[in-house]
């Protein structure tokens, strides 16, 4: 996107404030934006963004400090995403979220926030977990609470379809919405090294529904079942994670429509008979025998002509 936006939102800026160090890394901070904000539902991880801007280089955190223009206005906020914004109508240019959006239950109603939010041809930029993530170990979790407990119930957090996203987008009012689904694959020594790294990232189960309490026993089995059953040699136990990356723009006259119907001169039944016209030449060449010519040879031995024959 070629384009430069001043009034930024981040929702969902976590611990470390990622993608304001991305913009900041690439100039793109310094060079163009004016107003930032930094949201996030939990006051801890706001504050923590906050802390980790602020520390000297070389110290515990995920990248060095990092030297903001005097010119950008840092707004660090705590957000509730489930329900109105606290933005007036028309605020920014860009709302940006990376790996946040799979924690939100009512996704229509926070994009038809977002829509609200941004300014005639604005950008909505994000990332979300998407439905395939850690089908290997929810199939594994079932199999072993079948087996054991004589139930299932869920141990990841319900994820959205990337499927979905484009239509979420296309009903909140955003024009041009693109989605794009990139699945990766990462390998662990056990199964239960997958929940262990699940759990430190904070993406262990959050259902207020959830079972109040899984044996021991049962985690055992579905740990055993992870390493039978999805172990890659030389590898070890394979995790599939879907990421989920989506765009939509808020509308504005400036931006490309489709034609009004009838604009060209040639109508959809129009185009279906020319395709089935051309199918059925395309099929009668095949059907059709070769032409003979009386160059070509049988047996090795040409045909005399016709006035000679005996």
């Amino acid at each position: 996107i070629s384009r430069r936006f001043s009034e930024v939102c981040e929702l969902g800026c976590h611990n470390q404030a990622y993608v304001l160090r991305a913009l900041h890394r690439t100039g793109y901070l310094q060079e163009h934006v004016r107003s930032y904000v930094m949201c996030d539902m939990a006051p801890r991880m706001v504050q923590s963004s906050m802390e980790s801007l602020e520390v000297p280089s070389g110290a515990t955190v995920e990248g060095p400090a990092v030297q903001l223009p005097s010119t950008l206005r840092l707004i660090p906020l705590c957000v509730e995403e489930e329900g109105e914004l606290p933005f007036a109508d028309h605020s920014f240019d860009l709302v940006v979220s990376n790996l946040s959006f799979h924690w939100v239950n009512d996704l229509e109603t926070l994009f038809k926030e977002l829509r609200r939010i941004l300014k005639p041809d604005g950008v909505l930029l994000g990332s979300m977990l998407g439905g395939h993530s850690l089908s290997e170990l929810n199939a594994c979790f079932a199999q072993a609470e079948r087996e054991l407990d004589g139930g299932v119930s869920p141990h990841v957090s319900p994820m959205t379809d990337g499927a979905d996203i484009a239509g979420l987008l296309h009903s909140a009012g955003f024009a041009i919405p693109t989605v794009d689904i990139l699945t990766k694959v990462k390998y662990f020594g056990s199964g239960m090294e997958v929940m262990r790294y699940l759990q430190q990232m904070g993406e262990s189960n959050a259902l207020l529904e959830r079972r109040a309490f899984t044996p021991m026993p049962t985690f055992r089995a579905a740990a055993e079942l992870y390493e039978r059953s999805f172990t890659v040699p030389e590898k070890g136990v394979r995790a599939t994670i879907e990421a989920v990356g989506f765009l939509g723009w808020a509308p504005d006259p400036s931006q490309p429509k489709p034609l009004h119907r009838g604009t060209k001169g040639m109508s959809i039944d129009q185009i279906i008979a020319e395709l089935d016209r051309q199918e059925a030449e395309q099929q009668q060449q095949r059907t059709e025998p070769a032409p003979f010519s009386s160059s070509q040879s049988t047996n090795g031995k040409d045909f005399p002509p016709s006035g000679n024959r005996q």
